[in-house]
């Protein structure tokens, strides 16, 4: 069961946030590049599911904090970004990048 959670976790909730803020991106955020969108898509992929692991880490360490484990999860979280983010942010606006050298002013 605990395989199941962490499928659902570290896969498919990363794929969902970066297809759903890549489409919301480009339908709120038409002026920004197709490469500013991606990217925060990505991003936003790999570190919003992180973002509770890590608060929960750095409210119980306290004071006599140790830098490894915060420093696994923001690799965790870079990791996600790379391997589930980006493609699925590249691919679920792909089919709505403007051609190369596109004019963006009507004549």
């Amino acid at each position: 069961m605990g395989i199941v959670f962490a499928f659902l976790f570290l896969i498919l909730l990363p794929a969902g946030i970066a297809w759903v803020l890549g489409r919301m991106l480009d339908n709120f955020l038409p002026r920004w590049s197709f490469r500013r969108r991606t990217l925060i898509a990505a991003l936003g992929a790999g570190f919003v599911p992180m973002a509770l692991p890590l608060a929960i880490m750095l409210v119980e360490m306290g004071a006599d904090m140790d830098l490894i484990p915060v420093i696994a999860l923001v690799f965790v979280a870079g990791l996600i970004t790379l391997l589930i983010g980006l493609p699925v942010a590249f691919y679920s606006r792909q089919d709505r990048q403007e051609p190369f050298g596109a004019a963006r002013t009507f004549d």
